[in-house]
């Protein structure tokens, strides 16, 4: 170890918790004071930490400081803890100075008279951002490019500090307190954002402050609750990747003629007494998708689907989606999609199981006139002339999905690799429905000889845990 370069030491060092790293002094005399001068410094590393120890950390470490890493203990947000004999006095004199600086405030201060340009990359966690002192600090730090807040709170303007990163690629926050209607201002290079567990005042705020990142190319929203108006223009022209779980997609509208190569949608909602369907027309606007498309639940518009042009998905390779297989609008939602991707690759279809009943593996469909194997079979003009690779989990052997893969073996000529994944949770079942279980499988597989003769390229596994069975 003592003869490895330094930037590998640094390296090592980097990724070492606070406590292992002030203990390599002891380690060599040539490391005594290594610690001291590695860029990195994570102070918390999954656990959080006294502020003494940082206080001590940060005061002995002397050189240049590139990445730094807070996780304040709860406990210790405040420079001064309450004195069981002071308490009265201490409320007093917060009545009268308002709140205390925090400690994270200090530390910023710090390294701001020290060497605030080396400073690129900041997380940092329950930080509660003093009005004054921390918007003069914070401008200090030009060269910043990768900026985190995790449960913290910034107060009226705050957000607008934010803006005075100019150099910013990367900004996260996610649980933050924001004052309505404060989000950052312009930031030109930003590529990466991500916004989780935040309240926001309106669609066109949140539009506002896109608008400003014209660089923009990852978007993440998760849980984010939009009040009234809902509508969300994203115009950012750069967008590739795309991410939305618990929010309001329905008022989501591309409006910059994005190539989308990553989108996911969890069309799950915080909204219960709302009706959120999607109507991907408006959804995806004039963008069109290249790589992968991930599905969680069937809010679709179905109604929607005839009107929309089939040009978004012509150039998707990936398919990975939920199948709710008792319910005719979902199968037909999924073979839409199939039939719009002619130059799909690889699909991943998982199974939404509110089609089950509590017994267990009652299957039950919810409409009577839909026969699912007449349905694919009388798909004659789809063809999947890329598709290599599918993977079915939570198989059930039941008709649909048994029709769909008739159909699949008889669409897909250069399909080399079919998976069905039996879902695990299938062996703690009652007798019953494990053999019901059974006999759908050995019915199945009856199907599949028939249909592999004449698709003798493609290897067919059942999985369950381990490999049933192979042909």
């Amino acid at each position: 170890m003592a003869a490895l370069p330094n930037d590998v030491l640094e390296e090592i060092f980097s990724r070492l918790s606070v406590e292992e790293l002030v203990r390599t002094s002891v380690l060599s005399r040539a490391w005594r004071r290594f610690w001291q001068s590695v860029p990195a410094l994570s102070l918390g590393f999954g656990r959080t930490l006294p502020a003494a120890v940082i206080d001590k950390v940060l005061l002995a470490h002397t050189a240049p400081i590139e990445s730094l890493f807070i996780h304040l203990a709860s406990g210790d947000v405040y420079c001064r803890m309450h004195d069981d004999d002071e308490e009265e006095e201490e409320e007093e004199e917060e009545e009268e100075e308002g709140a205390r600086p925090n400690h994270i405030d200090g530390w910023l201060a710090l390294l701001s008279r020290r060497h605030p340009d080396a400073l690129t990359s900041l997380r940092l966690v329950q930080w509660f951002m003093s009005p004054h002192a921390s918007a003069a600090v914070l401008s200090s730090f030009r060269s910043l490019t990768y900026l985190s807040l995790q449960d913290c709170a910034l107060p009226p303007g705050g957000a607008a500090v934010l803006s005075s990163f100019r150099s910013l690629t990367y900004l996260s926050l996610q649980d933050c307190a924001l004052p309505p209607g404060d989000l950052p201002g312009d930031l030109p290079l930003l590529r990466t954002l991500v916004l989780r567990y935040l309240d926001l005042e309106s669609g066109d705020q949140l539009s506002g402050f896109l608008s400003g990142c014209p660089s923009l190319e990852k978007l993440r929203l998760d849980t984010v609750k939009i009040f009234r108006p809902r509508l969300l223009r994203i115009p950012n022209p750069k967008l590739r990747s795309f991410r939305a779980e618990c929010v309001p997609c329905h008022s989501v509208t591309f409006v910059g003629g994005q190539i989308l190569q990553n989108v996911l949608l969890n069309l799950i909602t915080y909204d219960e007494d709302e009706e959120a369907v999607i109507d991907l027309a408006k959804f995806f606007g004039n963008s069109v998708l290249t790589g992968t498309l991930r599905i969680r639940e069937d809010r679709i518009a179905h109604q929607a689907l005839a009107t929309f042009t089939s040009f978004h998905f012509q150039q998707l390779k990936v398919l990975i989606m939920h199948v709710n297989w008792g319910i005719m609008e979902s199968i037909h939602l999924f073979h839409w999609l199939v039939r719009s991707a002619p130059n799909l690759q690889r699909l991943r279809l998982k199974q939404l199981n509110s089609m089950y009943m509590s017994s267990g593996l009652k299957y039950r469909f919810h409409h009577q006139d839909f026969e699912p194997q007449v349905f694919w079979n009388q798909q004659s003009t789809v063809r999947l002339d890329k598709l290599r690779t599918v993977e079915m989990r939570h198989s059930m052997f039941i008709e649909p999905q048994v029709g769909f893969i008739q159909f699949l073996l008889a669409r897909a000529p250069v399909l080399e690799k079919l998976i069905l994944v039996r879902d695990d949770i299938a062996t703690s079942w009652p007798e019953d429905a494990l053999e019901e279980l059974n006999r759908r499988q050995e019915y199945a597989l009856e199907v599949l000889n028939k249909c592999h003769k004449s698709s003798t390229q493609t290897q067919i596994q059942i999985r369950a845990g381990k490999m049933l069975y192979k042909c």
